[in-house]
């Protein structure tokens, strides 16, 4: 039988912002890769997603179309300057709009738009890199955007922490008005890589390549939303580095479908109704009857041997009428003699009222 701490282990680790770069950090200082070539791997893993949605062996479907690709001036722009070398390199017209000042990228960043400029001007197909500086009063403004097959979003990564603004704003509303497809860098921009909150704007991606490990804000929140399809690129950061950043009350991971049905205890012949889950629904009022009754439903639903409803003793003749196979107890009833201490699992609220 497989063990549990195994089990758990399989499962896809969820990291925070900082986490991550801590991560980074550990694999940088203790593997000796270095973050030029972190963003390479980044970039190519990228551009190999973006090659697979347009799988045209000898270039794009359609004369005169070609992939846009949307950089900001940190990391997250040095992953879409890789993308965008590779993807030109392997026959993709390539259109680059940077966002942001230049003079203001890491050194990692630099090389790596400096690498991309040089493919640019010596290679085929023609491709072509433009900074974007200003508002934009609509996407068709941006030369070349409006025939894109394909849109790659690299703007702004997971250390997002304050509302976008100005430029970045407005290209995320044009990216999100194309009918292209969009495939976004480690987050969607504009999205918080914590919370999954929208910060400002944020782009609404029908594919997300997050580097190295699945990010929090990807899963909660509106996250879900906006990052479509999510694949975990693997750019190198061992499971050492991650490991050695997530404190022990910290270890956050994906739940799957496997996982929870080794979780559910196994009935025997000798089980009841006592020993298969039992519950308690503590809610409703003279105004809400509904809730109470939807809870308890659905807890006998997903399995609970044995679901008791607690209610105001008004409501009591309701409840009883409309859940028939669950037990409606007035909570005017002692706690000694209501059955309560049955319960393995106590939900209060449903229907309570202010």
């Amino acid at each position: 039988m497989t063990d549990f701490k195994e089990l758990f282990a399989s499962l896809p680790v969820v990291l925070t912002p900082s986490e991550m770069a801590a991560a980074d950090t550990v694999t940088i200082s203790e593997a000796g890769i270095n973050g030029f070539t972190l963003m390479e791997t980044a970039g190519r893993a990228l551009a190999e997603c973006a090659k697979s949605i347009v799988a045209i062996p000898e270039g794009l479907q359609l004369p005169g179309s070609h992939i846009s690709v949307f950089c900001g001036t940190g990391n997250n722009g040095g992953d879409g300057f890789v993308a965008a070398r590779v993807l030109q390199q392997s026959g993709y017209p390539v259109h680059v709009f940077v966002v942001g000042d230049v003079n203001n990228m890491s050194d990692d960043t630099r090389a790596h738009f400096a690498s991309m400029e040089f493919a640019f001007a010596n290679g085929l197909p023609e491709s072509d890199c433009l900074s974007i500086d200003g508002d934009l009063s609509e996407w068709s403004d941006l030369p070349g955007f409006p025939g894109s097959e394909l849109i790659v979003d690299a703007l702004i990564g997971t250390g997002l922490h304050s509302d976008v603004r100005g430029t970045a704003a407005n290209v995320i509303d044009a990216i999100n008005e194309h009918s292209a497809q969009v495939v976004s860098a480690d987050i969607p921009s504009g999205l918080s890589g914590l919370t999954g909150k929208v910060l400002g704007n944020a782009v609404c991606a029908d594919w997300t390549v997050t580097m190295g490990a699945l990010k929090r804000g990807l899963l909660i929140g509106t996250g879900p939303y906006h990052s479509g399809t999510i694949i975990v690129a693997q750019i190198g950061i061992s499971e050492h580095s991650i490991q050695s950043v997530q404190s022990d009350s910290e270890h956050v991971r994906l739940m799957t479908p496997e996982f929870a049905e080794y979780c559910r205890p196994e009935r025997t012949f000798e089980s009841s109704k006592y020993t298969s889950g039992p519950a308690a629904v503590v809610g409703g009022s003279s105004n809400y009857t509904g809730a109470p009754v939807l809870a308890a439903t659905a807890a006998a639903r997903i399995g609970s041997g044995y679901v008791q409803c607690f209610c105001p003793p008004e409501i009591e003749t309701i409840l009883k009428k409309k859940l028939t196979e669950i037990t409606v107890t007035p909570w005017t009833i002692p706690l000694s003699e209501s059955g309560l201490s049955r319960a393995r699992a106590v939900l209060v609220g449903p229907g309570l009222g202010r």
